[in-house]
């Protein structure tokens, strides 16, 4: 599975946590950014392939470092969840999941669709399956021994 960075501002810190231990039960590879200092790890993000969560939490949609990773961040590579009724007002790829109800638990329906997007990035972004060219000489003698006989 893909990494993931959770991004959000200083009071969805705690929600990032949670979803980082519940994450990193599953065996993904988590990182968390918050803050202003937020932008340093968004300037070293495109060379690495990873999801990114932003978190859309109360002081969220005003602050200028989540506006800068979601204009900024391959929109392929982007989930947004919303632990608040707000968010930008911007087209998107796909909708915003709704988190506000999410009490840590990995059946509820926004765990499965955070799951399912996640699951797509990965997809999308790992390298396509070498042809299995055993099988292909294996195919091709048979056909061959086939044709003689």
């Amino acid at each position: 599975m893909i990494a993931v960075r959770l991004v959000c501002t200083h009071d969805g810190v705690k929600i990032a946590q949670a979803l980082a231990r519940v994450l990193a039960a599953e065996g993904i590879d988590v990182a968390i950014s918050y803050g202003r200092a937020s932008l340093v790890q968004l300037e070293q993000t495109p060379g690495k392939i990873e999801a990114i969560v932003l978190i859309w939490s109360l002081d969220a949609p005003g602050a200028h470092y989540m506006l800068q990773w979601r204009q900024r961040v391959y929109p392929l590579r982007l989930v947004e969840i919303a632990r608040a009724q707000t968010w930008p007002d911007q087209p998107r790829r796909a909708p915003v999941i709704d988190f506000s109800g999410w009490s840590g638990e990995r059946g509820s329906a926004p765990w499965r669709a955070l799951q399912e997007r996640l699951r797509a990035i990965s997809r999308a972004c790992e390298p396509p399956r070498p042809v299995p060219k055993r099988a292909a000489l294996a195919l091709g003698a048979v056909s061959a021994l086939a044709a003689g006989g």
